[in-house]
């Protein structure tokens, strides 16, 4: 119902708001693997990809970079489990 709706907007208007922060002039992107990041200024995007799934991560640059990437990349492969039965 909308209460599902009402939380997807307010996590993804969070997300935006946060990626809208970082100065378009200072992004650069990069590309290893399935990893792409894209670094702000005091922002970056994670973006880690297994095949058509997805997750995206908004961190400040103080963050562990490795740390977050290796945590994503077990968090994705623990959901592609559950969404495939464990197989």
């Amino acid at each position: 119902g909308n209460l599902e709706f009402s939380t997807i907007a307010t996590l993804i208007g969070g997300l935006t708001r946060r990626v809208r922060s970082i100065n378009p002039e200072s992004w650069l992107a990069s590309f290893t693997g399935r990893v792409v990041t894209i670094s702000g200024d005091q922002s970056s995007i994670m973006v880690v990809s297994d095949g058509d799934l997805s997750m995206v991560a908004v961190y400040d640059n103080s963050t562990d970079v490795d740390a977050l990437t290796y945590t994503l990349m077990s968090s994705l492969e623990s959901i592609r489990g559950l969404l495939t039965g464990g197989h």
